[in-house]
């Protein structure tokens, strides 16, 4: 089965916003799924990471960050909070800004890399 999404007011995204207007009930079920399978194996991820997230992010738990940053088993899990960016980070109007933190992250820490 589906269920309807929300509508988003115009603007709300800095690009062309082009999505299937249902979400998928045994989607969401097969993401539950795989969550419960990684949330246990969290630790052997031991790379550097960057966790980005808007609290308010309507999809994901506010409290969703610090359980990564204190699962992971990196050495350094950077988590910083994106205000304004909603779930749509990378479509949303802070893209540009998540793209460069990103990149950012990736050439600070790839230097680095064995």
């Amino acid at each position: 089965g589906t269920k309807n999404k929300h509508s988003r007011p115009e603007g709300v995204f800095r690009y062309p916003f082009e999505c299937y207007p249902v979400h998928s009930i045994g989607a969401s079920a097969r993401l539950i799924q795989i969550q419960r399978l990684l949330r246990p194996r969290l630790h052997r991820i031991t790379c550097p990471t960057l966790v980005l997230q808007d609290k308010r992010d309507h999809h994901i738990a506010p409290e969703a960050m610090e359980l990564l940053r204190t699962s992971l088993g990196s050495n350094l899990v950077q988590a910083e909070e994106v205000p304004g960016g909603y779930h749509q980070l990378l479509l949303g109007p802070k893209c540009e800004e998540i793209f460069g933190r990103i990149e950012q992250f990736l050439g600070e820490h790839l230097r680095h890399a064995p």
